[in-house]
């Protein structure tokens, strides 16, 4: 197991203010009264060096203004992709979870591309969390961009051969120091360590796609965590890499040698691609051969001054997945299957339609909507007083006081309904209906 060195002391300023003299006065010796003896200044007094409070050095200790006590239990995980650790007084508590249930604990949470840095926590933008609890030093919470309690800080967290570890220095704003190491094996923890870096902006890749057609691979890449292709529009960042499949054998090629690359950048609107953009840089793709859906790939790309770097090694899920939603109404948890819908074109067929529901258990739910919501779009309650659903006795709508939204649209014999308060009710349907007219 390799030894985690030390990673900071505490680091003392020394200012000494030097005596001042004069220089002497290199012109030639004239005949005149003998040179006045230079006034003597009193002499300054060096600065005091500020005391320099000892730190954690020891493993699974912490030190508040330079004392030091003993963690009693330690324990790692994954929250998410996230790396965790936490750590608490108390003795031979069983789990993670239990660790929040004690009194004094002390948490550090770190985004992967952290993994091995010491990092600022005054000035880092890559997600971190820490917590403590610990009396004499509780800090609530410091998250990027919301460090108010503290006026320096740094951390490290490491993982090496099974073993997280974390080191923290952090001054309070009451003035106190607080500084601790922390440690616990734990060989199942996940490291997301595939990128994606558009112009020094690094983000782990959440999401993996590939599709092959005719002969073609194309992989798309994305920071957000998404379960489906289509979703990847309203994503913030995505690239995709488009080769010959028999590119796909780990060569480092040319970005010129392989069909298309680039990417979206969905929150500026900015759609780049080599096909109308001067492109430079490389490309690897390597598909495992025994599992298609396995992918490795690494880029380095520059799209006329906009920079991207990609790293990946892991599952891409196929384009061609589609979200199964079951049909089905939810009211306060409960969750009913849909035995029948109709949509009435009676009530007031000028201005509204109503989609009757009908559940297994004979409840009827009426949603009335606006005859131009008829279009497969989401709409709000806030955006028509005719936009209401009736549950029951209940009526949820702009003048009941609910928000919600209503997406209703038809396609041949098919109408697809979706609908939510967002507090407790929720519905779900796509299949046939009847018409009333």
């Amino acid at each position: 197991m390799k030894k985690v060195t030390r990673i900071y002391a505490a680091v003392a300023a020394c200012l000494i203010a030097m005596m001042s003299c004069d220089r002497p006065d290199d012109s030639p010796v004239q005949p005149s009264p003998p040179a006045e003896k230079p006034e003597e200044k009193p002499s300054e007094k060096p600065e005091e060096k500020p005391e320099e409070k000892p730190v954690a050095t020891k493993d699974n200790t912490y030190v508040i203004d330079g004392t030091e006590y003993a963690f009693g239990s330690v324990a790692v995980t994954n929250f998410g992709e996230y790396l965790c650790i936490a750590a608490s007084p108390a003795e031979n508590v069983e789990n993670f979870d239990a660790i929040f249930e004690q009194d004094e604990y002390l948490y550090v949470a770190i985004s992967p591309l952290l993994k091995g840095a010491e990092f600022d926590l005054m000035t880092e933008q890559t997600l971190f969390t820490v917590i403590s609890t610990i009396e004499g030093a509780a800090v609530e919470s410091l998250a990027p961009g919301a460090v108010t309690e503290i006026s320096e800080g740094k951390c490290m967290f490491t993982y090496e051969d099974g073993k997280a570890s974390a080191s923290i220095l952090m001054k309070l704003d009451s003035g106190v120091e607080l500084s601790a190491k922390m440690s616990a094996e734990e060989p199942a923890l996940v490291v997301n360590e595939n990128i994606f870096a558009l112009n020094g902006d690094t983000k782990p890749v959440r999401t993996a796609f590939h599709e092959s057609k005719e002969g073609m691979t194309t992989i798309y890449l994305t920071p957000a965590g998404i379960s489906y292709f289509e979703e990847i529009d309203i994503t913030t960042y995505y690239a995709y890499i488009t080769v010959e499949d028999s590119q796909c054998n780990g060569r480092t090629m040319s970005v010129k040698e392989i069909e298309c690359a680039g990417y979206g950048d969905n929150l500026k609107g900015i759609y780049k691609s080599s096909y109308d953009t001067e492109v430079t840089g490389t490309v690897n793709v390597l598909r495992d051969p025994e599992d298609p859906s396995h992918y490795t790939v690494a880029a380095a790309l520059d799209f006329e001054g906009n920079t991207l770097e990609l790293r990946f090694d892991g599952k891409a899920i196929s384009t061609e997945l589609k979200e199964e939603k079951e049909s089905v109404v939810i009211y306060d948890g409960k969750k009913q299957k849909i035995q029948d819908v109709a949509l009435d074109k009676t009530s007031n067929p000028e201005f509204t339609y109503s989609a009757i529901i009908l559940t297994e258990d004979g409840t009827e739910i009426r949603i009335k909507f606006p005859l131009a919501y008829i279009d497969g779009v989401a709409h709000g309650f806030s955006q028509s007083p005719y936009l209401t659903i009736t549950y029951g006795e209940d009526i949820f709508s702009k003048a009941t006081g609910y928000s919600g939204t209503v997406t209703i649209g038809t396609e041949g014999g098919t109408i697809t309904i979706e609908a939510t308060n967002y507090k407790n009710f929720e519905i779900f349907y796509q299949g046939p209906y009847k018409t009333i007219e």
